[in-house]
């Protein structure tokens, strides 16, 4: 029973930290506008992660020049300025936050396809960031990311299949997206496929079984 309430908290306490970075104030020598590209289609890449971004313009750059890099790029429309200026209202990166204009913001992204964006309002409909908290809306956020590979979003949504969080219980659908994320390369996904793989073949008993229940 402990490993399965662990796998299952888990979302929670990734979502949670999703949402609490805080920056250090490094006052080395700011970026250009080329440098931020260059770091923000890497995170479009999935080469690094989206603290993984935080961190090295953390270590380089204000995030007030983040916030007015963002900003031009929303002017044009660009879903990764909308999505990283919708990050900065949500944080207080750069400037005040303000979920409520990170959720407009989240939405144009999301209105272009922007699965970072789309995820990001799962999250936001999942803790009631600058909206009122809804599951079933979380659920579907995270499903429009899942739907374009988003290993995260997969992963949480087996996850709601599992609880019937947003959506009714199914034991199949659960393990049809865990497994998803396993191969977009989520890694406690992956550890729960080799405890499933072990046992069976993911029904509802042998998902019991897997987590020790």
């Amino acid at each position: 029973m402990k490993s399965f309430l662990s796998l299952v908290a888990s979302i929670c306490v990734a979502i949670s930290m999703m949402n609490c970075y805080v920056p250090t104030g490094s006052s080395q020598a700011p970026l250009s506008s080329d440098e931020i590209d260059r770091l923000v289609n890497k995170f479009e890449n999935d080469e690094i992660s989206w603290d993984s971004l935080c961190s090295m313009l953390d270590h380089t750059i204000n995030f007030g020049r983040v916030y007015e890099w963002a900003s031009k790029k929303a002017q044009a429309h660009s879903p990764s300025g909308l999505f990283i200026l919708g990050r900065c209202y949500e944080l207080g990166l750069g400037t005040d936050k303000n979920p409520t204009k990170a959720i407009e913001l989240y939405m144009q992204a999301a209105s272009q396809g922007y699965m970072e964006a789309e995820l990001a309002l799962g999250i936001c409909y999942f803790d009631g960031t600058g909206v009122e908290k809804d599951y079933t809306k979380a659920f579907e956020w995270h499903s429009k990311a899942a739907s374009q590979g988003h290993s995260f979003a997969q992963y949480s949504l087996g996850v709601f299949y599992s609880l019937g969080i947003g959506v009714e219980p199914d034991y199949e659908k659960s393990k049809y997206w865990y497994f998803k994320a396993a191969e977009s390369g989520d890694p406690t996904s992956q550890t729960w496929v080799g405890g499933a793989s072990e046992v069976g073949k993911g029904g509802k008993k042998d998902i019991a079984r897997a987590f020790d229940l």
